[in-house]
């Protein structure tokens, strides 16, 4: 055994385990050990790689589902780094760059296009029972036509509270309540109001990956401390800064693609 690779022997044939700093260091020295085994199979190759743990397995799954990280880089990231300090750096970041998407999300929902939308309630609360609570949580929200949106309130007397609501939002659009709901008609959209809300989406969007990369910024600067502290060596900050950038590319892309495909409602007529 090495620190890269174990062999079992299995009815006389060698098998070569590809193994991680952190599973020799566990089964080093035992006669007796339990590996949790990925393999991959292909034309031209044929490779197993093992985990002392099923939480290290995962994370090297989790990795090379990565576009551009294959299984020997996931495996030097997890010499470099314990299961845990790698969900910290990686996990934690991409963790943050998605939460950024659903607010870019959230934002676009918010912006009013031509037809009836009920994300542009999203961020329209009411007092209940003391609480800020979301429309979709107190009424029932229906699109009875193209152009229209209702809000029936399980509770009657939310419906002052919802047309008050509606009425001090950004929404731009005058409630009528005919005391059994709220409706809400949705006009035509002019062309000079089109482009605005167009410029508004980009605005989010661009808002959005400031966001992504400033995440990014973050985690590179914690690897930094752990190079400075030899926690990990500079090949191994290289290969985690590599997959950082994919990850900030990926979500990127997601955003620019949720802006394209709200751009598109907008200007559909």
């Amino acid at each position: 055994m090495t620190p890269a690779m174990a062999i079992v022997d299995c009815h006389g044939v060698g098998y070569g385990i590809n193994i991680s700093l952190n599973t020799y260091s566990a089964i080093q020295g035992k006669k007796e050990v339990k590996l949790y085994i990925y393999e991959v199979i292909r034309e031209d190759t044929y490779m197993l790689y093992g985990f002392s743990t099923k939480q290290e397995r995962e994370i090297f799954l989790l990795l090379i589902s990565v576009s551009g990280i294959g299984g020997n880089t996931a495996r030097m990231i997890l010499s470099a780094l314990s299961p845990s300090e790698l969900c910290n750096v990686i996990s934690s970041g991409n963790d943050k760059m998605l939460k950024t998407i659903e607010v870019v999300k959230s934002n676009f929902a918010s912006v009013r296009a031509g037809r009836a939308n009920a994300g542009v309630l999203d961020r329209i609360t009411v007092e209940y029972y003391g609480t800020p609570t979301p429309l979709a949580q107190v009424a029932a929200i229906a699109s009875p036509d193209p152009r229209t949106l209702t809000i029936q309130p399980w509770d009657a007397t939310l419906l002052k509270e919802i047309e008050k609501a509606i009425q001090m939002s950004d929404l731009g659009i005058n409630p009528q309540n005919d005391g059994r709901l709220v409706r809400l008609a949705f006009p035509q959209l002019t062309e000079e109001r089109r482009k605005e809300l167009t410029k508004q989406v980009k605005k989010y969007a661009e808002d959005g990956k400031i966001a992504v990369r400033n995440v990014r910024r973050e985690a590179m600067d914690d690897l930094k401390k752990m190079k400075k502290n030899g926690d990990i060596t500079e090949d191994d900050q290289k290969e985690m800064e590599k997959e950082l950038q994919v990850l900030t590319d990926d979500r990127c892309k997601d955003i620019d693609e949720l802006a394209a495909k709200k751009e598109k409602e907008l200007m559909a007529v």
